[in-house]
């Protein structure tokens, strides 16, 4: 190859590499300063990419250094941020990141959000939350989906309106049946009818209702009129119960009266607990008599002549333990009974297992069972 092809090539090579080199600063902003780095997480980067600015009150302050993708499907996207050092110093632990675009169609950036709520400062290699981006693709599908739901709504209203043109339902009959107006109509004769009727009737009864306020007003004043006699006639001692009320000679005889009463029933009630008590102690009396002559019929001298007489009574204990004594036997002859049954039945079955055909013997009948009325 010719030296001056050479030299050309060099030349050309050189200049692609300068011009590569002036691209590769003009993408790399901060690339001379120092930098912090920081994280951030999203579902939905929206087309992000490795040298996006990264902005804070509308300054850049950093920009994108590295986007990695989840380990697992379904995860979050790691955002990886370069900050200015002076910048970073606003960045707390509180701080949201969220994509957003640079102007109406510019480039996807990402937005830091200071909250201004004290927080602690955020150290190197920390993990800011990350705010979904606003997606426009959802919100687009959700208006089809109202628009969708708008019309399926519009179509059903109509055929509702469309059913009561016709006729159909309780509405359109409402408004549409001619009987049904015509019934209207009568009804609101008749209740004008009625109406009248009843403003005549309250003017009758307004009527009687004033005879009936009268009457009782008048027998109100009469009734005033006799009660005032009567006390007149009270206060001026006439008649029976004027002087049972105003005679004080006979207050003071009944309050005496009373006296004598009171003391009377405690008098009575004084001989009712002494008769009582009386009684007590001759009920006690009897009781140990009667003791006493139960004795002496026991006692030697005169037990032959109540045995000859036939006076002779048992105690009532004994006549106790005798009933108890013939109940234990009756119950230990049944229990003789059940039990002479119980051995015959077993013979029976170890019988019919040995030998089957004897399993139609007879069995012989056990004692005949006790009687229970004994």
């Amino acid at each position: 190859m010719p030296r001056q092809a050479r030299v050309g090539l060099l030349v050309l090579v050189g200049a692609v590499l300068f011009l590569g080199a002036i691209f590769l600063v003009a993408q790399r902003t901060f690339l001379f300063s120092d930098t912090f780095f920081v994280r951030t997480q999203f579902f939905n980067v929206s087309g992000l990419i490795a040298g996006s600015n990264v902005q804070l009150q509308g300054l850049n302050v950093g920009r994108v250094e590295q986007i990695t993708l989840p380990t697992r499907p379904g995860g979050k996207i790691t955002v990886e941020m370069a900050i200015d050092q002076e910048a970073a110093r606003q960045i707390r632990t509180n701080t949201r990141a969220q994509v957003q675009t640079d102007g109406l169609v510019g480039n996807q950036i990402v937005v830091l959000s200071a909250d201004p709520n004290p927080s602690a400062a955020l150290p190197e290699g920390g993990v800011l939350v990350g705010l979904e981006p606003f997606s426009l693709t959802a919100v687009t599908d959700q208006a089809l989906e109202s628009v969708e739901r708008l019309n399926a709504i519009t179509e059903t209203v109509g055929l509702i309106v469309q059913d009561v043109r016709n006729g159909e339902g309780s509405l359109g009959r409402i408004l549409y049946d001619p009987a049904l107006y015509n019934s209207v109509t009568r009804s609101a004769g008749t209740t004008e009818a009625l109406l009248s009727s009843l403003n005549a009737t309250a003017g009758g009864l307004q009527a009687q209702s004033a005879e009936i306020t009268a009457s009782a007003q008048r027998v109100t004043e009469g009734l005033n009129a006799t009660v005032s006699d009567f006390n007149a006639r009270i206060n001026s001692r006439d008649g029976t119960v004027g002087a049972f009320l105003n005679d004080r000679a006979l207050f003071d005889r009944l309050v005496g009266t009373a006296d004598s009463l009171a003391l009377l029933s405690n008098n009575i009630r004084a001989i009712t607990r002494n008769t009582e008590e009386m009684t007590a102690w001759g009920s006690l009396g009897a009781f140990r008599f009667a003791e006493l002559m139960e004795a002496g019929k026991h006692n030697f001298l005169f037990k032959r002549y109540f045995e000859r007489r036939g006076y002779q009574e048992e105690a009532p204990f004994a006549i106790r333990e005798r009933a108890i004594r013939a109940s234990q036997q009756q119950i230990e002859e049944r229990q003789r009974y059940l039990n002479e049954w119980e051995q015959r039945l077993r013979a029976r079955d170890g019988g019919a297992t040995s030998a089957p055909a004897r399993a139609s013997a007879t069995l012989p009948a056990p004692a005949t069972p006790p009687d229970s009325t004994r």
